[in-house]
């Protein structure tokens, strides 16, 4: 009876104990000392833990028949899923204001790092490469995240009189 004076019901219950695990990963966002490519795979590395640890309680989340994101994300706002959707795409786009991206819609560079992240976790979740990929097939595929986020080098301008 004490549940139901906090909770109206089952529902609210279950959405209130499906919360996906704290992450570390905001302070990065404002702190970080990496650049470049060493950003990109701490940032990815980081949500691929992220992603590891959060796949199990959002799994059954999605899977009720009453759950929205978009609901959750009002209940609580702070979840680290959250915040993580709202920081991503701004630093990006700080990142490659500053000339450390090339030039990259941040929306689709913040998808890109989300997809990779959780797609290699759903993988491991399914069992693949015995639960957990091998860190040089994780390394080679950030490597081709960088490929598509890296700056372009810029065309060297003729010189007069050559």
């Amino acid at each position: 009876g004490v549940i139901y004076q906090r909770f109206a019901n089952k529902d609210e219950l279950f959405f209130a104990a499906m919360i996906p695990p704290p992450a570390d990963l905001t302070r990065m966002f404002r702190h970080s000392r990496l650049k470049g490519r060493k950003l990109i795979e701490k940032l990815t590395l980081s949500m691929l833990e992220f992603s590891r640890q959060a796949l199990p309680v959002m799994l059954p989340l999605m899977m009720h028949p009453g759950f929205r994101l978009e609901d959750l994300a009002e209940r609580h706002p702070e979840s680290p899923i959250f915040v993580l959707r709202r920081e991503i795409g701004p630093f990006l786009l700080r990142e490659r204001d500053a000339g450390r991206l090339g030039p990259v819609d941040p929306r689709g560079a913040s998808l890109l790092v989300w997809s990779l992240a959780q797609s290699i976790a759903f993988f491991e979740k399914l069992g693949a490469h015995g639960g957990k990929f091998a860190p040089e097939i994780i390394y080679a595929t950030i490597e081709c995240l960088w490929k598509g986020l890296a700056p372009r080098p810029r065309p060297r301008k003729p010189r007069l009189g050559s």
